[in-house]
């Protein structure tokens, strides 16, 4: 009816029958319950124009359809009667047929009794009158068409293995312009995916670039732009980036630091929310990743973000071990900071040097070996190093600037072996791979690691990256002629071996399940 004021309230505040503060994320009323508050309801209302009534003659009017929805009339059977169709609040539709008498009973019929008025049977109308098929949004065809994405077979492809939080975007379609156009494009990259199409073709800066202005609106809102929902089209335009982005530079890095800016803005009380955790638990390894690269604190270490980020609460073991090798990074990178302005407090580079490097060009930059040496045999020699030091085994190591930085490498160095033990245990078993043959002959690495998901293959990745960062540290530290320099590099050959074990595992399981792989090989 034109006039009647609809409710702007979130579905349960008006299934309750209550007032709504209509404070989004969630409501008061919801928080005050321990319920997840669904958000504010859709902007648009679509209705089905298909049966009208004329006040004045009761003369049911029709209106035309399309040819194509004629063939689907002909088709249904004319006993049938389809008088409405629901939707659940779950996105199922639920539909009600009638079945009415067939011609041959009613014929055999004695006709109508006396006292009824003679009405025409349901089934002598016209067909557009009986059937009627539910008219959907746009918006469920886009919720509609990412479940489809999330559902797929293709190994490689299925947008659910990004993270829990996926799952639930299809019920937020919708609700926010940024979100909605995020989606499309996120689906659109997939679909150029699946169809074996170039780099050059998965670019696609027409929608791409319309997603962001859309994500550029809703920040400047000030509902929006605080919303869980905004914050999941930022981290989707990211994953976007990954898959289809140019290769220059780890540029898409720079949506994952766009996201964790907006996570540090709305703060960790808005991660109490299960969406928003969720989306934080998927986002956590890129920002702490960007802080390595920028060695800069990630916010996650601090007092508040901590508990929330490092969360293990009704964990899994395996999600437990990832959360220990993520939090363990977000130390490192908390050390590198100390290191890089040490270091520029304290070096002084020769008259005529370049001021550019600080160290050599091989305390950075991995030594290769020649092609025709044999890998297997080269890396045996290093297999298992004496690691078990607590302090720098040169007995004329004199105190200076470095030791009390240097005393927290090496806890870092004794927190990441404690982990390693229950790694190491869970790859000698083969719950967590099994090491086979290398799928490629001419592979130069015999054997390679057989994961049973690609996330197993990410915390061994993250480890032993961290194993290596951690080992380059201490070598930056130490004093050059330390015989613990020798047992450190051993074991950066090593961990680097096991590093490119991964390789076949991360190919079979590419695009997305080939994201994490980049880090590891970059530092091997």
């Amino acid at each position: 009816m034109v006039g009647v004021p609809k409710s702007t309230g979130c579905a349960i505040c008006r299934k309750r029958k209550v007032k709504c503060d209509e404070t989004w994320p969630s409501c008061i009323n919801c928080r005050k319950n321990g319920k997840i508050c669904p958000g504010p309801p859709s902007r648009h209302t679509f209705k089905d124009s298909g049966l009208q009534r004329d006040n004045k003659s009761n003369i049911i009017k029709t209106k035309q359809r399309a040819a194509a929805q004629d063939q689907v009339h002909q088709k249904t059977p004319a006993h049938l009667a389809h008088p409405k169709a629901k939707r659940s609040d779950t996105g199922a539709v639920v539909l009600k047929f009638r079945i009415s008498p067939t011609e041959d009973k009613r014929e055999r019929g004695k006709g109508p009794s006396k006292g009824h008025s003679k009405v025409a049977h349901s089934s002598n109308l016209p067909m557009s009158n009986l059937y009627s098929p539910l008219q959907t949004s746009p918006h469920d065809g886009l919720a509609r068409a990412l479940i489809e994405a999330m559902e797929t077979d293709e190994t490689g492809y299925s947008i659910s293995d990004f993270g829990p939080f996926m799952y639930e975007v299809p019920r937020r379609v919708g609700h926010n312009a940024a979100l909605d156009a995020a989606v499309a494009c996120l689906l659109r990259t997939c679909s150029a995916m699946l169809s074996t199409k170039t780099l050059d073709d998965l670019q696609t800066p027409k929608y791409y670039l319309a997603a962001v202005q859309r994500l550029q609106r809703s920040l400047e809102d000030r509902v929006d732009g605080m919303s869980s929902n905004t914050l999941c089209a930022a981290v989707i335009l990211s994953l976007v980036e990954a898959l289809a982005g140019p290769r220059l530079d780890n540029s898409y890095l720079a949506h994952v630091g766009g996201a964790g800016r907006l996570l540090e803005i709305q703060g960790p009380e808005t991660c109490r929310d299960d969406f928003a955790k969720e989306i934080l638990r998927f986002t956590r390894g890129g920002i702490i990743v960007t802080s390595i690269y920028k060695s800069e604190p990630p916010f996650l270490s601090s007092p508040g973000w901590r508990e929330v980020a490092f969360d293990n609460t009704d964990s899994s073991p395996e999600e437990r071990l990832y959360t220990e090798v993520l939090h363990l990074m977000a130390k490192l990178s908390v050390l590198l900071k100390d290191v890089k302005e040490l270091t520029a407090a304290t070096y002084q580079p020769p008259p005529g040097a370049h001021t550019a490097k600080a160290f050599r060009e091989d305390d950075v930059v991995p030594q290769y070996l020649a092609p025709d040496v044999d890998l297997e045999t080269a890396y045996s020699l290093h297999t298992d190093p004496d690691l078990s030091y607590t302090q720098p085994a040169n007995p004329h190591f004199e105190p200076t600037p470095t030791l009390p930085l240097l005393e927290e490498v090496y806890a870092l160095k004794n927190a990441l072996n404690t982990t390693g033990v229950q790694l190491k245990s869970r790859l000698a078993d083969g719950s967590f791979a099994l090491e086979l043959p290398s799928l490629d002959p001419t592979n130069p690495i015999p054997t390679a690691y057989r994961f049973p998901h690609w996330r197993t293959a990410r915390i061994y990745t993250i480890y032993w990256s961290i194993t290596i960062l951690v080992n380059k540290t201490l070598l930056k530290l130490l004093p050059s002629r330390d015989p613990v320099r020798y047992a450190l590099e051993a074991e950066c050959r090593t961990v680097a071996l096991e590093i490119c074990k991964t390789w076949d595992n991360a190919w079979a399981n590419r695009p997305i399940g080939a994201c994490h792989v980049w880090l590891g090989f970059v530092v091997a």
